[in-house]
């Protein structure tokens, strides 16, 4: 069995040392919040996402995955009926599908159950703006190769 460990777990010590910690420990792999990788994750570029991949990899371990994808920054919302709210959302997650490329994550685990609810919209309008988000960044998922998983937590 391989296993993974976040890096939100270390905290504020570096990443270099966040991936030897996991691999003294025994973990095969790190998964990545992106919010614990930078206070606002739009500011990673491709070269730091490279960097972040070599780091890892100089530590023995895999990309398990990205993860709270929509944590940062603050008040991101998929099905909002704010048009501008949810664009920019999807935007967010957008940049994050290439950010899973350059890290070398496999998956991205869309939770986040509380910026895809249905706030002041039938849950069936909400589903519907959900499908059409998703819609836009599975095309670019599918072309990187990163599965994005879909939780049902609340």
């Amino acid at each position: 069995m391989r296993t993974a460990v976040c890096n939100e777990l270390f905290g504020a010590i570096p990443f270099s040392a966040q991936c030897a910690l996991a691999a003294r420990h025994g973990f095969q792999g790190i998964e990545l919040a992106p919010y614990a990788l930078a206070e606002d994750p739009l500011s990673i570029r491709a070269s730091r996402g490279r960097e972040i991949r070599r780091t890892i990899e100089e530590a023995g371990l895999a990309c398990a995955g990205l993860h709270w994808l929509l944590r940062a920054p603050a008040g991101l919302h998929l099905t909002t009926p704010d048009v501008t709210l949810r664009r920019q959302s999807w935007q967010v997650l957008h940049h994050l599908v290439e950010l899973s490329r350059d890290v070398g994550a496999p998956v991205m685990v869309l939770g986040s159950g509380r910026q895809r609810n249905a706030q002041g919209i039938s849950h069936a309008e909400a589903l519907r703006n959900l499908q059409e988000g998703l819609r836009y960044c599975l095309r670019e998922s599918e072309s990187q190769r990163t599965k994005m998983l879909l939780s049902g937590e609340e």
